[in-house]
């Protein structure tokens, strides 16, 4: 069988000049691919134009270990161990928390790693956010200081427009992969889980389109085993590719002695113990009157829903939901309508 670049083409019509695919022979991609491989950027963790997301909900400390991550990589110090290794050229894109605050967070992590601040660390704070998906002056920035890794987030903050929009989230994301082609960078980025169920499982994901879930090579989920936030579980939702070789990722992180966070075994979450009615009546009690009754309005019928999540992950059947709305007259039978619980705003 002959090669096929010695094969005859054929005299057919002439087609329009398009441009070449690149394409090798086996053996040649191979000894491409061998001489263009980077290595680990952060020893055990992102090599480069790899994507890590990391998620969780607001005021876990999602920030401060991202700034961890850029300094540390920045300072020649692994971010998750403290050990020596190659400085990374670094850009922490913050749009999010105010000068003061990410100038103080920067100071903590350098006198927590020992080191002054570093020149291979530069920094865009736009604590009201920045637009990446048109072409704006970050492209001439990434363009001419070349950063090897991109720390940003949070990724809501990074477009105008909405979370839940599929176009829009579409948008983000070829924006934020534009950026990172101009330099071949990594990027660790942050989001935020969604408002509601913070603690439920079917929350341990980015906010907004499924897409966020798809795109990153890496996605991992900050989970406070209580509400000390002193232990977050690291619960991976997308899987890292290649995971034998990221030993670096920790199973879980602390406060730390040495560091802000320091990897650490993963923590037990407290037994649930199962409510009684009248718990769970006080408990929706204490909603009713921090939040008003409305608050039903807002969320809509929840009784329609098979289950319900509560604060601390756990859930609620539909008949216990009832008996304890019931409790504390929340509700009442509506045969008339021919539902059979209807709102009742004059408890």
């Amino acid at each position: 069988m002959e090669p096929l670049d010695e094969i005859p083409r054929g005299d057919g019509e002439q087609t329009p000049e398009r441009s070449v695919l690149a394409h090798w022979s086996v053996d040649e991609f191979l000894a491409h691919a061998a001489e263009t491989s980077g290595g680990f950027l952060i020893p055990g963790f992102i090599r480069p134009m790899e994507r890590a997301l990391w998620v969780s909900s607001e005021g876990v400390g999602k920030s401060v270990w991202q700034v961890q991550m850029a300094v540390g990589a920045a300072l020649g110090l692994h971010p998750f161990t403290g050990e020596a290794m190659e400085p990374v050229r670094t850009l922490l894109i913050d749009a999010e928390n105010p000068n003061d605050e990410l100038s103080d967070t920067i100071t903590m992590v350098c006198q927590a790693l020992g080191k002054p601040t570093s020149d291979w660390l530069w920094v865009v704070n736009e604590p009201e956010g920045l637009e990446v998906t048109v072409q704006t002056s970050l492209d001439d920035l990434v363009a001419e200081y070349v950063p090897q890794l991109i720390v940003a987030g949070p990724l809501y903050k990074l477009h105008g427009g909405a979370e839940s929009d599929e176009r829009d989230t579409r948008d983000l994301l070829t924006a934020l992969d534009r950026i990172r082609a101009i330099s071949g960078a990594a990027m660790s980025l942050e989001a935020h889980a969604p408002h509601a169920q913070l603690q439920a499982k079917v929350a341990r994901r980015p906010a907004g389109s499924r897409l966020m879930i798809r795109w990153p090579e890496m996605g991992y989920y900050l989970r406070p085993i209580d509400d000390t936030n002193i232990i977050l579980n690291i619960d991976p939702f997308r899987p890292a590719r290649g995971r034998k070789h990221r030993t670096a990722i920790p199973a879980a992180i602390r406060h730390g002695e040495l560091m802000p966070w320091e990897p650490c075994e993963k923590g037990r979450e407290p037994k649930r113990v199962a409510a009684s009615e009248g718990d769970n009546a006080q408990i929706l009690r204490d909603i009713f009157e921090t939040l008003g009754y409305g608050v039903w309005h807002t969320f809509g019928n929840l009784l329609t829903a098979t289950v319900a999540y509560t604060d601390d992950g756990g859930m609620w059947g539909k008949q216990t939901l009832v008996n304890a709305l019931g409790a504390i007259g929340a509700i009442q039978q509506d045969d008339k309508k021919g539902n059979p619980w209807k709102y009742s705003p004059t408890t």
